[in-house]
């Protein structure tokens, strides 16, 4: 029996490496049978999804980046030729920001192992798109998605393509969902999946439900 969440049968999408990507991405990605992820894709700094998110912080909303080096050709890098710098040993400000934001949310306790020892220094010198690969496995597994990840060249030729690698899907409009801090700061729409998880924990796949129909 296909998932619920599993809206767009015979379709597969096409999407690009994401650091933590935003909801909208997942709402996506969880409504598809299949998915591609293309990290082979041609390095342009302009796209800074694929090294930045936005976290909620206890000051509202808060973009974290990952410093990568910049390629040693000046045309044809691929984002998978892109490397983690040690820039001002980010991952510990990257830590400690995500530890304050969501430290006192309902269920960091519980995914927080699953996800910040995979923000640290062994992830200089790799490739971002390493790095976003094993946050994405974690991130699905959390979720519990059926989508089927699978290398571009292996979609078979009966599925229709939807190919979101250039203009990312979006929402038009986020329903509220509970946030720690809602009180003080009102509702923060479009943070990175992880404000999801750690907020709403087993019924975050309900909520991308909710916003993929």
């Amino acid at each position: 029996m296909s998932s619920p969440l599993i809206t767009h049968h015979g379709c597969a999408i096409l999407l690009p490496s994401c650091f933590c990507a935003d909801i909208s991405y997942y709402a996506a990605l969880a409504s598809y049978p299949v998915a591609a992820i293309d990290s082979d894709m041609r390095y342009d700094k302009r796209a800074k999804h694929t090294h930045r998110t936005t976290i909620a912080s206890t000051h509202g909303p808060l973009t974290l980046t990952i410093p990568v080096q910049k390629p040693q050709m000046n045309h044809g890098a691929l984002w998978n030729n892109i490397l983690v710098s040690s820039h001002d040993d980010w991952w510990h400000i990257h830590t400690t920001a995500w530890e304050s934001a969501y430290g006192r949310t309902p269920f960091f306790e519980y995914y927080a192992d699953m996800i910040l020892p995979l923000i640290s220094e062994n992830a200089v010198g790799k490739p971002v798109t390493e790095l976003n690969t094993a946050l994405d496995i974690s991130i699905r597994s959390i979720l519990g998605l059926d989508t089927k990840i699978v290398n571009l060249s292996d979609i078979e030729p009966q599925l229709t393509l939807h190919d979101y690698r250039r203009t990312l899907p979006t929402v038009d409009n986020y329903p509220p969902y509970y946030q720690v801090r809602a009180q003080q700061l009102g509702f923060i729409p479009g943070m990175s999946i992880l404000d999801l998880i750690f907020n709403l924990g087993p019924e975050a796949p309900l909520y991308l439900h909710e916003i993929s129909k």
